[in-house]
Order: structure tokens, then sequence, then C-alpha cells
């Protein structure tokens, strides 16, 4: 089996077992994500599930990202570690509930939105970068779940993922709410982890309903008109990629390694920026830096779940945080 997609249906399988969990009154401190893929098995370890969806703060001097590693508080809460590396910090925010998770910086870098995971769904909360004043920026409906989001072009609105989660369904579309008011973008029920680009128009993923290529990447405008198919716009599987720095990142399995790959909006002019470090891999989440020349990554495999910085030009790695 592909490696890749392979990967892809134990994240999605991950993805619902913390959603599921977090309806539960047990504590996530013992999952992990340490993984063999080996004859399409999923091996797992204890204290392993650590620092995930590392972002660039829009001067890159700092990296946000999600972590399972307090023990203070059952399940996962945001941290802040500088660009070197240096002064790593759970931010202390009046937001004792749930599980804290997906951060995103606000455009000038003075906020942070993040999902709240409870026992019913999950909502957008947002906090200043400190992790003061937290509060609800979306909550379009009590008990669905609200996740994987961005900005408008002047930060003043915020697209998101949102389906209501009854019975157990998954039933994504995109939604996009500004000042108290919220509309929906798409009503296929297949529409998931939306991003916002510089140029304007949204990028999201559709579940296909195909074994081989479950998920179709697409951007639209504002409105979701104007559809266009950028797998087929490129020729390549893009899965799940990242919308960063005015680029289109993605990721290529070759027998020898993972790569970073990147390509414009519009699907074209492809180039790779690096592989990524270890013994087969897989990068779980990433981000470019404002000036494109540094990649931040979290990694899934032997080498446990930490933030690496790679830097393109050169193609050092730097270990930013350690799960040990």
């Amino acid at each position: 089996m592909n490696f890749l997609k392979h990967l892809i249906s134990i994240l999605i399988v991950i993805s619902i077992v913390f959603i599921s969990a977090c309806k539960q009154p047990s504590n996530l401190d013992k999952v992990s994500d340490s993984t063999d893929i080996e004859n399409d098995t999923l091996k797992v370890e204890e204290d392993k599930f650590d620092d995930i969806g590392p972002k660039f703060s829009p001067d890159g001097k700092q990296v946000v990202f999600y972590s399972y590693r307090t023990s203070e508080n059952p399940g996962s809460r945001i941290y802040i570690v500088n660009a070197d590396g240096s002064n790593l910090r759970k931010l202390e925010s009046e937001d004792n509930d749930g599980e804290h998770a997906e951060p995103h910086w606000s455009l000038d870098g003075t906020e942070i939105v993040y999902s709240n995971f409870g026992e019913k769904g999950s909502k957008l909360m947002i906090m200043n970068a400190d992790g003061s004043n937290a509060r609800t920026l979306v909550n379009y409906k009590d008990g669905g779940y609200h996740q994987w989001g961005g900005w408008d072009s002047d930060g003043e609105g915020f697209y998101f993922t949102y389906w209501d989660g009854v019975e157990d369904s998954f039933t994504p579309n995109i939604y996009h709410s500004r000042n108290g008011e919220t509309r929906q973008i798409t009503t296929d029920n297949k529409s998931l982890r939306c991003q916002t680009a510089q140029n304007g128009r949204i990028y999201f993923s559709k579940m296909s309903g195909s074994d081989n290529n479950p998920f179709i990447v697409y951007s639209s405008n504002t409105d979701g008109g104007d559809l266009i198919d950028l797998e087929n716009e490129s020729g390549i599987d893009l899965w799940f990629p990242a919308i960063s720095s005015g680029q289109n990142l993605y990721l290529l399995d070759s027998a020898d390694n993972i790569a970073f790959w990147s390509m414009d909006l519009n699907g074209h002019n492809n180039k790779k920026l690096g592989n990524v470090t270890g013994k087969k891999p897989f990068a779980m989440f990433y981000s470019l830096d404002h000036t494109g020349r540094y990649l931040a990554y979290n990694i899934i495999g032997t080498l446990g779940e930490d933030i690496h910085k790679l830097d393109i030009k050169t193609g050092e790695v730097t270990k930013l945080t350690d799960d040990k």
C-alpha cells in the first residue's frame, strides 16, 4: 500500500479517536502516534503524542503549536517556542476546559485562534498571544464541531469547517463568520480543512468516496464559486496541502524518503523544498515563515512527535522541541 495513503488513513482514524475521546472523562496523556507502517500495522507507544501543528508567527520569530506534554491539565494545551528553539512555554489561559488544538496566529500576530474540544463538540476560541483574554470566536451551534480554518484577507472574518456530529456523523462543510454573522459556503457535506490565501481565495479538500484518492483539493472564491480542481491542474495527488506564505505546500513519497514540495496557488511551478527528517517518517503539519526560507513541521515516526525547522536554502534541520 502507498505509504502516504496509509498514513492519511491512520491520521483520519486518530482524528476520530481524538474527537471521541474528548467526549469521555478520561485524560489523553497516554494517547500516542508513534507508528509502524510495515505490514499495514499501527504500533502505539505510550507518551509519544506530544508536539503538533507548528505555525510561524507573522514576523517569523515564534512558532505556536499544541502539545500533550502538560501534566497539570488533562489533554492538549497551546505552546509557543522561539524560532531558534529557545524559551519554550505553555500559554497560561483562563480557558481551562477541554482539549486545546490547531492554533492559528492573527494576521498581526497579537492573537491566537484555536479549537476547544469538549465533551459535546468543539468551538473556536481566541486569546491574546500571551494567553490572556480567552473568549469564544465562533460557536455556530452548540454541540457541533468547529475547526480547520483561516482568516479573511483583512483579518476581520474567519473561515472554518463545521459539522453537527449528530450520532457521530461526519458531514463537514465550509462556513464563514464575520461580525457575529455566520454563513454557509459549501453544502455537499464533504468539504473540510479550509484554508485561506493571499490571493483572496479559499482552499479546501473534498471527500471523493474513492479508496485510491479519498480527498480532492479545490480552490474557490469566497462564496464557494469558481471552483478549481487543483489536482487536475497540477496532476498531483495533494491530499492535505498547507497554504502558507503564498505557496501551496505538499508532500511527495519516494522509495527512499518523503519530501516537501511547493507549487503556486494556481497549481503550477512545482519545486522541491527538502526532505523530511528521519528514516521514512511522515510530516503531519507544516508551515513556512514569512520569508519562505524556513519550514516548521512535526513528524510521525520513530523519532517521536517533535517540532523541526528546515532551512530550505542550506538544508539544515534544527530541532525546536523534544518530546523526551
